[in-house]
């Protein structure tokens, strides 16, 4: 059974992790600064798992009432492009406002 949990204990930092029972999948890092959040980074040690991992941690930061979310990490770029993140100035961005409602 695939998990996904926020297993931080450090105050303004979101580390998830997703395992497979025991084994590790991904992981992801986020630093909360105020009314933004950084994503630092999102590691696949099994592939194809790192959008929902995004998707995880994206929705986690929206549950804390943070909406912009920022990340510096080029190695990300496929994968923060595929979570609608736009790339300006070097720096990618995303706004969660409406990001997780469903229309039906």
């Amino acid at each position: 059974m695939i998990t996904v949990k926020n297993i931080s204990p450090v105050e303004g930092i979101i580390y998830m992790q997703m395992k497979n029972n025991d084994v590790l999948i991904c992981e992801a890092t986020a630093r909360l600064q105020g009314e933004t959040a950084e994503l630092m980074d999102i590691r696949e040690y099994k592939k194809g798992f790192a959008y929902d991992m995004g998707k995880a941690i994206l929705n986690s930061i929206d549950l804390k009432g943070i909406k912009k979310v920022e990340c510096s990490n080029k190695n990300l770029h496929d994968v923060l492009l595929a979570l609608r993140f736009s790339l300006s100035n070097c720096l990618y961005s995303l706004t969660l406002d409406g990001y997780f409602d469903t229309k039906c």
